[in-house]
């Protein structure tokens, strides 16, 4: 049985998040999704606040890619909502998704049973 990611009090999440792990990109450094909902995403640097030459801000706009389970390459419009330096991790909600990747973000919310 997957876990599923909750969330506190002080969250203002409106979905809940599934937790994934596929690799990605911001400004062509490397990251790890963790979770992700229909409005957002949770990810963490690979090197836990290390990652040299990404210089995230709370309000910015970046380009997300990542290539999807069933090897569709994705790039989404994000806008960096909390960032934990420390932990290396940082929220972004979708800004801007196409009919298309909006279906590559159902895709990794609700895959076919026997898919992992």
């Amino acid at each position: 049985m997957k876990k599923r990611t909750t969330f506190d009090a002080k969250e203002k999440r409106r979905d809940q998040r599934r937790p994934v792990s596929i690799d990605g990109m911001i400004d062509g450094v490397r990251f790890d999704l963790i979770d992700i909902s229909l409005s957002g995403l949770g990810a963490r640097t690979v090197a836990l606040g290390q990652a040299d030459g990404l210089e995230l801000e709370e309000d910015q706009e970046a380009s997300l890619t990542f290539t999807a389970p069933d090897n569709q390459q994705v790039t989404l419009a994000v806008t960096i909502r909390r960032i934990d330096h420390e932990a290396g991790e940082f929220g972004a909600t979708f800004a801007r998704i196409s009919d298309q990747e909006f279906d590559a973000i159902e895709k990794l919310m609700f895959p076919c049973r026997g898919e992992k």
